[in-house]
């Protein structure tokens, strides 16, 4: 394997870590609470 691929996967595989480290800082520092939907009718699926 070239040592360009294994940079390529290792700075691929930063990104990806940074981005989902991103995205649970911002979770869990989250002020307000999810919101409580609630679940679609039956009637209203469009799989049948």
């Amino acid at each position: 394997m070239a040592t360009s691929t294994i940079w390529l996967a290792l700075f691929l595989l930063l990104v990806v870590a940074g981005i989902g480290g991103m995205f649970l800082y911002g979770w869990k520092r989250r002020k307000d609470a999810v919101p409580k939907v609630a679940p679609l009718p039956p009637d209203d699926d469009d799989w049948k």
